[in-house]
């Protein structure tokens, strides 16, 4: 796993004050690995940036910094097919609604995780369900607080549908599959 800028062992360790577990107070990417090598790292990286911009988190690194880290993360894993999972969250402080301190210095958290391709799925397609986008009104930022999500798989769960598409009225707002596929660009 990553933490911060130094790749270790995985370790089940979140400090109780970490604004991202009190408040999901954070930001996130998931970024698919084939053939070893990350997907559209730099639109990631983009939509981390501009994130970060959107709620005022200050990021730990610069996205180059970032970027050869989770290069060398995949490496460390061996990784040729799968996701990376990154996290960076506001810190680590005094449990306050406001932002601590600017110099409270960002936390981020990355590790990998092997996973076969969907080829089944990428060829002939798969089932879905449509449910109303419950998410705050700033989906376009990938936050911490995915209950909605989570409540929209498992109905996918139910209904024996690979994926959820999330919508408010006529306009499709966010989905896993659309998101892995083609990049989400807003």
């Amino acid at each position: 796993m990553l933490y911060n800028d130094q790749i270790m062992e995985r370790e089940n360790r979140v400090d109780i004050e970490d604004r991202g577990y009190q408040f999901g107070d954070g930001i996130y990417e998931v970024i698919g690995v084939y053939d070893g090598e990350p997907l559209m790292m730099d639109e990631h990286m983009e939509r981390l940036e501009r994130s970060a911009r959107e709620l005022r988190l200050r990021l730990p690194a610069s996205t180059a910094e970032l970027k050869n880290n989770l290069g060398k993360l995949v490496e460390a894993n061996n990784l040729e097919e799968g996701i990376i999972y990154m996290q960076v969250s506001r810190g680590i402080a005094s449990r306050e609604h406001a932002f601590p301190n600017p110099e409270t210095p960002a936390v981020t958290v990355a590790y990998t995780r092997e996973e076969e391709r969907q080829s089944d799925v990428e060829d002939k397609g798969a089932k879905a369900v449509l449910t109303e986008d419950i998410r705050w009104l700033r989906c376009d930022i990938k936050t911490l607080n995915l209950l909605p999500n989570v409540m929209a798989k498992q109905k996918a769960v139910e209904s024996n549908a690979v994926e959820a598409f999330l919508h408010r009225g006529d306009i499709v707002t966010g989905s896993k599959c659309i998101e892995r596929f083609y990049g989400e660009r807003r």
